[in-house]
């Protein structure tokens, strides 16, 4: 068995983001997304992906947009003016991991209140796997509740998500300059055997991206090149099915 899940990040966060994700998907090798929760113009995305059938997970958010809980009970996550804080200093302040899942589950009912019932759960920026300990048992947890596939990057935690579904292997290089169609290619011609998640963040760059993005021409740039009929071919030649989270 080779399955290739080709998911794209970042769903919603802009108009011409999301755009690019659903041609990729009718057009291209994209098979799956992840929806983030915590910018605007949700309904407009949510309609757009279920008139399009696009099989969508919940891209949990620590570090972008605005939260989905009430702010009173998240203090741990927001810096001094009600946003979400970066990365590192979420790692330096250790944000208390029932916060962390007060927030997760309310980003999980909004998803829901749209008529979206997420496939699988991932992070953006990586951050249930970035802040590990308890916030990664907590992702873990709603996952095994939700009944679907977490996302897995290290390679040596399998163990640690023994409790829930996930593809065999991850692929994450796909980015910035190492995005590229012989890069690609290369991945399928590789003879490893079993589920691979492909990571990808495609989009049509425009004025609105640039302005909350600093990764804009690159995601034109991944678009294009999912839009390769190559891809497809040389998935066919070597045996590999395309399918989403539902094969997992």
């Amino acid at each position: 068995m080779r399955n290739l899940i080709v998911n794209a990040d970042d769903f919603a966060l802009s108009t011409a983001c999301s755009a690019g994700i659903i041609e990729a998907f009718k057009r291209g090798a994209v098979t799956s997304s992840s929806m983030m929760v915590t910018v605007g113009g949700l309904e407009q995305a949510a309609a757009l992906a279920k008139r399009e059938n696009l099989p969508l997970g919940l891209h949990l958010c620590l570090t972008y947009g605005r939260p989905a809980a009430a702010p009173g009970g998240i203090r741990s996550l927001l810096d001094e003016k009600g946003f979400f804080k970066d990365a590192g200093r979420l790692q330096r302040e250790r944000p208390a991991a029932a916060e962390v899942e007060t927030e997760w589950r309310a980003q999980l009912e909004r998803l829901l209140s749209l008529g979206i019932k997420p496939d699988h759960l991932d992070s953006h920026h990586f951050i249930h796997e970035y802040l590990g300990g308890e916030i990664e048992d907590v992702a873990i947890a709603l996952a095994r509740e939700l009944g679907v596939p977490l996302r897995r990057t290290a390679a040596d935690s399998k163990d640690r998500y023994r409790q829930v579904r996930n593809p065999d292997f991850f692929f994450g290089g796909f980015y910035g300059e190492q995005a590229t169609l012989e890069q690609l290619l290369a991945l399928l011609a590789d003879p490893w055997e079993g589920t691979l998640e492909l990571m990808c963040h495609p989009g049509r760059a425009d004025d609105e991206l640039a302005g909350i993005s600093s990764y804009s021409l690159g995601r034109q740039n991944e678009l294009e090149i999912l839009l390769s009929p190559r891809i497809r071919a040389a998935a066919r030649a070597q045996g590999i099915d395309l399918v989403s989270f539902a094969a997992v």
